[in-house]
């Protein structure tokens, strides 16, 4: 599900060759091609912590019965929530494997609707193990790249590298003072900032999940207890252990 732009795998290319014609500093040979691009990266560091609507994202798919653990594999930079169908609450997993321990060591049920998660790394940690298929889906958030964001942020990079980067390395050769640049980075920031937060495209991304789980939703999720006892994908063994990995893109 992902209501943002396509991504553009050329728009770095194009950005450099825009930078170093505005630096007046030759053709884009390859030193000046990394250098570049090494300044882009370093501006979108400065430009993460937003809450931007365009790295917003959810994998779905199934848990098999006795799944309690997903192997998430793919480009991800944040877990946000968990449904599976409804939402989890995330805990530690000291927590999860004292539960597990705990219905092993008395014979208690371990297998129902899922109620809690735990991430370790890439690897998410349920209580209890699904009882029979259920849905599962991830909230997530892409890491912030040249190739994904709008559009409108190109004119953003190039004056933000101008400004920060570019103007200390040869301010001679640049078209506008480097102060002004800076200037126009943070302007156009604070509008892309208010921009994600506008309630067409903030919601569009939570109008699909909501949409997803209610046709996902078993009416045996309303209970967060366990009510069977199954073989956990958990306790199967190093060799032997089946976990279910969720690709995202």
């Amino acid at each position: 599900m992902q209501p943002y732009p396509p991504q553009d795998e050329k728009r770095k290319e194009r950005l450099i060759e825009d930078i170093v014609a505005l630096m007046h500093a030759g053709e884009p040979d390859e030193k000046k091609t990394k250098l570049v691009g090494r300044w882009i990266d370093l501006l979108l560091q400065k430009s993460r912590g937003k809450p931007w609507w365009f790295l917003k994202n959810v994998a779905s798919g199934t848990l098999d019965p006795g799944q309690d653990l997903i192997d998430l594999k793919g480009d991800i930079d944040r877990v946000v929530a968990i449904f599976a169908p409804s939402r989890l609450e995330k805990v530690s997993l000291s927590k999860i494997v004292a539960m597990r321990a705990y219905a092993l060591e008395h014979n208690k049920p371990n297998a129902g609707p899922p109620a809690v998660y735990a991430l370790e790394g890439r690897r998410v940690h349920l209580w209890p193990c699904p009882s029979s298929v259920t849905p599962c889906f991830v909230l997530y958030t892409r890491p912030l790249s040249v190739e994904i964001v709008p559009e409108e942020w190109e004119q953003l990079i190039i004056s933000g590298v101008l400004g920060y980067y570019a103007g200390n390395y040869d301010r001679d050769n640049l078209m506008y003072e480097p102060r002004e640049l800076k200037a126009e980075y943070k302007r156009d920031l604070r509008a892309a900032v208010s921009d994600s937060l506008d309630i067409d495209t903030s919601t569009a991304w939570d109008d699909l999940l909501a949409a997803a789980i209610t046709t996902a939703q078993a009416p045996s999720s309303v209970s967060d207890d366990a009510t069977d006892i199954a073989v956990p994908a958990s306790l199967t063994g190093i060799g032997h252990t089946h976990i279910y990995p969720l690709e995202v893109q």
